[in-house]
C-alpha cells in the first residue's frame, strides 16, 4: 500500500470518527434541551422528587457531551495534522503551517 492510499484510509477513518462525535454532540444537545424544559415544568409545578432525577440526568448528559466534544476536538486535530502530512508528503509545501482546527467545530 503506497503512502497516498494509507493517508486516504487514515483520513477517511478519522473523519468518520469526527463526524460521529459531532452528531452525538448535536443529539445530546437536543436531549438536554428537552430535559431542561421538563425540569422547568417540574419546578413550576413543585415536583421536587422529579426535579432531583432531572438534575441527575442533566449532569450525566453534560458529562457525556463534554466527552464527545473533547473527542471531536482530538479527531479534528488529528485530521489537521494528517492533512498537513499529506501536503508535505506531496512535496507541494516546503514548511508546515499551523492549522487552526478549532474552526472545524
Amino acid at each position: 500500500m503506497n503512502n497516498e492510499a494509507f493517508f486516504e484510509k487514515q483520513f477517511s477513518r478519522i473523519n468518520d470518527m469526527f463526524t460521529y462525535a459531532c452528531r452525538q454532540v448535536v443529539l445530546i444537545n437536543d436531549e438536554m434541551e428537552a430535559l431542561r424544559a421538563r425540569h422547568e415544568r417540574a419546578e413550576k409545578n413543585g415536583a421536587r422528587a422529579f426535579l432531583y432525577s432531572q438534575r441527575l440526568r442533566l449532569t450525566v448528559l453534560e458529562g457525556t457531551r463534554t466527552m464527545f466534544y473533547e473527542y471531536a476536538t482530538v479527531c479534528s486535530d488529528r485530521l489537521a495534522s494528517l492533512h498537513d502530512e499529506m501536503i508535505l508528503d506531496d512535496g507541494s509545501l516546503e514548511e508546515s503551517q499551523p492549522s487552526d482546527s478549532s474552526s472545524w467545530l
